[in-house]
């Protein structure tokens, strides 16, 4: 998306999430991460980042500058050689928190990654920000053509993400079966067309 960095349509006064935003691009940029786009090409990490901070503020009202900014930062300790305390440095010990939270470490079950997210104490708005995350992904599966993947990412979330998402957030929770929905039905078509080709 071309304006990802249009800040101004937000009109959030606190400005931590716009320093969070430019701190996610530089580190998912030097990781070298891109997205796959409608038609097979490449295109910023980035606007991953930004469709998720979207989720969060247009389609559920979500406009806290903490939340927005745990979300800029959701994929830099998972994904790239951002660490915790280059977060903590720069926006403080709670929000590295959050956002170490929001980060699977090589091995660790997800149904345990996702119990941790949902049920914290500490952050109890953190799963809007798996839910926003989850929600752009799912939307944008069927462009990575990995019918495997897209299966197994549908199973997932069935499995350990759709349970908790009423609780969290209806609006957020309406949003994912609707999501879920439009995968179910492009599984359903791939599956049609290849016992046609059998």
């Amino acid at each position: 998306m071309d304006n990802w960095n249009n800040y101004e349509e937000w009109e959030i006064e606190e400005p931590m999430w716009k320093k969070a935003v430019d701190f996610a691009n530089k580190y998912h940029t030097k990781a070298g991460q891109y997205r796959i786009g409608k038609n097979g090409e490449k295109i910023p990490y980035i606007t991953h980042i930004y469709e998720v901070m979207r989720i969060l503020t247009n389609e559920a009202n979500i406009t806290s500058d903490t939340v927005l900014t745990v979300a800029a930062l959701h994929d830099t300790i998972e994904d790239t050689d951002c660490t915790f305390e280059d977060i903590e440095k720069e926006f403080g010990t709670d929000i590295a928190e959050a956002v170490d939270l929001l980060s699977r470490r090589d091995g660790q079950d997800f149904d345990e990654y996702a119990e941790k997210i949902f049920k914290s104490e500490k952050f109890p708005w953190l799963g809007s920000v798996k839910l926003a995350d989850r929600i752009h992904n799912m939307r944008t599966y069927p462009e990575t053509k990995n019918y495997g993947k897209i299966k197994y990412k549908y199973d997932e979330t069935l499995r350990t993400i759709t349970p908790h998402a009423e609780e969290q957030s209806p609006i957020l929770a309406k949003k994912l079966n609707e999501t879920m929905d439009m995968i179910k039905h492009f599984l359903n078509d791939k599956e049609i067309e290849f016992w046609r080709k059998k």
